[in-house]
């Protein structure tokens, strides 16, 4: 939208004020004239009823009733005045407009009260007329003659006296517009003799404030404009100088806040958020532009959240802590919090800086989970072989249980040796390095697998059943997906009745492969499927060592399915045996 000129800011001011002034002085004078004019209504009406109670009620000549109404009638058409003749308890007998039968007591009209009580006996108003339903002005004197008492009330409408106020005004007004075009004229023409040079200064400063700072401004004018624009001009160079400085610093900063994986928080000292980096929205779940200079309260729901942000508002040093959010009560936040102050050193705000330390702690607590199992699943072994060794050399090599010692020391070796291993694989594997791949055939890598594990299963009579075409190549570690296979197959076989079948399929994709072993188990509680995969996890503990289970095996699994880019599953139902799934990418990655 165009912004007005000086111009039209200061002609339309001038007409303005001598528009006001012309009405101000219409509307007095206007009123002036009404008041006089009803003043003098009211006295003709105040005439017509004492010239109406000296002829007819006062007249010491016999006179009728109805010989009294004649008279009044012929009165009011005469004065072109409404004449009433009321009794004095109120009652209408005589009407000059209205019958009297359409018209209720008239004892408590003000002008008749005033007629009653007034010492002079004359009452007036200006009211509406509930009977004619039009504005009206009354005069009413209270009479005595040889009739009775009676109240003459004479009334005229008070239109009458608003058409004389509209001409008076209309004309006062036809002046007024004649005056006011005249002086409208002298002032745009000496206006824009004044103002001409200003709006070029105005122009100027427009296109410097869209951002165009090549330009001068033009030096036209009295002394006093000339020398704005100079100053102007100085004034445009400096701003454009200050202005891209500005913009520089301010660029910077946002990449700064743009790029800092801690969530950035500003909150003014009435609790309203102010701004929030990238790093902030995606920790928090929340868009910057839809909650600006919304209070805290009903941006965040995290209740913690919402607790420090106070604190650290009442703060004047900087605090810290560990949050949990309530959206994802897993994600655990590191809070710091300290006070937003101005060039002087006074508070404005709060700062608020957001760490997701999630993973931390995660690996914090796995660390701990992992030392503690490692503890517990090492002690057991190393306990007994402790034990029976230094019974061993009490009892002598030659006692009758040495033989069955012997033999639960070498199982136990043999466990720890098994334990050892893993966690060497594992490690291995998380170290994240390269595999060495090459294509191999899926069919040979299963029936490796199968035959190594057939001792075990022949024990219990289980069968084996694989299912997978023979010509089948994928881009493998072969080693690996062997070692990945048996586990799975070997936990089958473990954990499965005797006279049983698992069953070894494999299924294609668009993207993938999908290798299955489905066993005809106890199953697992779909409780406790999300847990399978991490170390030294077991659903029964006892009966797994019992088993030679070291609590690794599947964990290994799920890393060599990640090695080679894929990933595994596990479906299972209570009495209907479990189903492990190996997906592994088609293509090589």
């Amino acid at each position: 939208m165009k912004t007005q000129t000086v111009i039209w800011r200061v002609f339309p001011l001038i007409l303005f004020i001598t528009a006001c002034l012309l009405f101000t002085v219409s509307f007095i004078s206007t009123s002036y004239l009404e008041s006089v004019y009803t003043n003098k209504k009211i006295a003709e009406l105040n005439r017509a009823t004492l010239y109406l109670e000296e002829k007819l009620l006062l007249n010491k000549t016999e006179i009728q009733l109805d010989q009294l109404k004649s008279a009044i009638s012929s009165f009011s058409e005469l004065s072109k005045a409404r004449i009433t003749l009321i009794q004095e308890n109120g009652t209408v007998i005589a009407d000059t407009h209205q019958p009297i039968t359409y018209m209720d007591n008239h004892l408590f009209r003000p002008e008749i009260q005033d007629a009653l009580h007034d010492d002079d006996h004359v009452g007036t108003s200006i009211r509406y007329s509930n009977t004619l339903n039009k504005k009206m002005v009354y005069v009413a004197r209270l009479s005595k003659g040889k009739l009775g008492v009676f109240i003459i009330r004479a009334s005229i409408f008070y239109s009458e006296i608003e058409q004389v106020r509209s001409y008076f005004y209309l004309a006062s007004l036809g002046t007024g517009m004649i005056l006011i075009i005249l002086m409208a004229i002298f002032a745009y023409i000496t206006s824009k003799k004044i103002i001409s040079p200003i709006t070029n200064l105005t122009d100027t400063a427009n296109k410097i404030a869209k951002g165009d700072f090549q330009v001068s401004f033009s030096k036209e004018g009295v002394g006093e404009i000339a020398l704005l624009a100079e100053a102007m001009t100085d004034m445009a160079i400096q701003l454009e100088e200050r202005f891209n400085l500005i913009i520089q610093e301010k660029n910077e900063k946002e990449s700064i806040l743009s790029n800092m994986v801690e969530g950035i928080l500003t909150i003014n000292k009435t609790g309203q958020l102010l701004s929030a980096n990238k790093a902030a929205e995606s920790l928090l779940g929340i868009r910057i532009k839809e909650h600006k200079e919304h209070r805290i309260e009903n941006i965040f729901s995290s209740e913690e959240l919402l607790l420090f942000i106070q604190k650290a508002q009442r703060s004047d040093v900087i605090i810290e802590a560990d949050l949990l959010l309530n959206k994802d009560p897993e994600k655990v936040v590191e809070a710091h919090g300290s006070a937003l102050k101005d060039s002087s050193n006074q508070r404005i705000g709060t700062l608020i800086v957001l760490n997701n330390i999630t993973r931390l702690k995660k690996l914090e607590r796995m660390r701990k989970d992992f030392v503690a199992n490692v503890s517990h699943e090492l002690r057991t072994p190393i306990t007994l072989i402790q034990g029976f060794a230094e019974t061993l050399k009490e009892d002598g090599i030659h006692s009758q249980d040495a033989e069955k010692f012997l033999d639960i020391i070498n199982t136990h070796s043999k466990r720890l040796i098994r334990i050892i291993e893993d966690l060497l694989t594992l490690s291995k594997l998380e170290q994240g390095q390269d595999l060495d791949k090459k294509v191999e055939n899926l069919y040979t890598i299963l029936n490796t697998s199968i035959n190594h594990c057939l001792p075990k299963a022949e024990k219990k009579n289980i069968h084996i059943v694989l299912e997978c075409a023979k010509d089948i190549e994928i881009h493998a570690n072969a080693p690996l997906l062997e070692q990945a296979m048996i586990n799975l197959i070997d936990n089958a076989i473990k954990f499965s009745p005797e006279n049983k079948q698992i069953y070894v399929q494999v299924t294609s994709s668009f993207k993938e492969w999908g290798i299955s072993v489905k066993d005809e188990g106890a199953g697992i509680d779909a409780e406790y499927l999300p847990f399978l995969f991490q170390r030294f996890y077991r659903v029964d503990k006892a009966r797994s060592r019992n088993l030679g289970g070291t609590g690794l095996g599947l964990s290994i699994v799920k890393h060599i399915a990640n090695a080679h880019h894929g990933h595994v599953t596990v479906e299972s139902e209570i009495g209907k045996g479990s189903l492990f799934w190996i997906y592994l990418p088609k293509v090589s990655v």
